[in-house]
Order: structure tokens, then sequence, then C-alpha cells
């Protein structure tokens, strides 16, 4: 498998920069390595890296199993998304998870500013326009990921 050392980081700071409630974007290879990050730091990107890729491991097991569709090797995962409802002065938080191409994660944190469906086709238009770049490595040569 090639891969494109591009730094993306840009693309992830435009979406995060025009779209209101956005609070970091992290691109993560789908074995939990972190590529490029938005709105946070490093140490808290390698972690949402490792957290999405962990998601994405879930999301393709069961119940997934039962529908044989979808429990295809290699089958992507459209959109997975969770959120937080406000608590108080606190506002309510969405965290979407996408795979726009093979060995490719992103993961979006937002607060209840932008809604869920905002919130996706965002990441969904993000993936279209940086997909010749989306592209990257197995953590190890030889090795096989459980989450692809």
């Amino acid at each position: 498998m090639m891969t494109n050392n591009r730094d993306l980081t840009f693309f992830l700071d435009d979406l995060r920069n025009r779209t209101m409630g956005v609070t970091a974007v992290v691109h993560a290879s789908t074995d939990g390595l972190h590529k490029h990050h938005s709105g946070v730091g490093t140490d808290a990107a390698e972690r949402l890296a490792a957290y999405a890729s962990s998601l994405r491991a879930t999301a393709m097991g069961p119940p997934c199993e039962a529908v044989p569709a979808v429990a295809q090797e290699g089958a992507p995962l459209d959109f997975l998304h969770s959120g937080t409802a406000p608590v108080g002065l606190a506002p309510g938080t969405h965290t979407m998870l996408t795979q726009p191409a093979a060995g490719a994660l992103l993961l979006a944190v937002a607060d209840d500013r932008c809604t869920g469906p905002v919130l996706a086709q965002e990441l969904s238009m993000l993936g279209k326009r940086i997909a010749q770049w989306w592209e990257t490595a197995p953590r190890t040569h030889g090795a096989t990921s459980l989450a692809g």
C-alpha cells in the first residue's frame, strides 16, 4: 500500500473554522494511527485516533455481523454518530466517525451549535475533497489489524 505524506491539516482546519460548533477533527488510519488533526494537541489527537479505530472495529462487529451485506470484508463505515444532551450550562456534544476510504477514518467532535446532519455533510464533503490522499499505510508490514 502506498502512503502519501502530504500534510492535510489545512483541510481539517478549514472544516473546523467554517462549521460552527466543530471543536476537533482527526484523520487516522483504521488501525488507530494519528495522521492529521485540528483543534486539539498531538496527544489528544493520538487518543482520538485510537478511539476512532476502536469505534470502527466495534461498529463493524456484532450486530453488523448479522447483516451479510454489512459484514463483508472491507465494507466501509458510512457514519457512526453519538451525542450527549446539554447539562446545565454545558453544551451538548456530537461525535461523528466516518470512513471516507479504505484505511482512513475521520473523527469530528462538535458542540450542539452543529447538528448531526450538518456534521455528516461536512465530513462527507471533506472526504471527497481529499480522496486521492486518503490511502494510509498499515501500522506494521505483514500484520493484519482487527479493524481492517
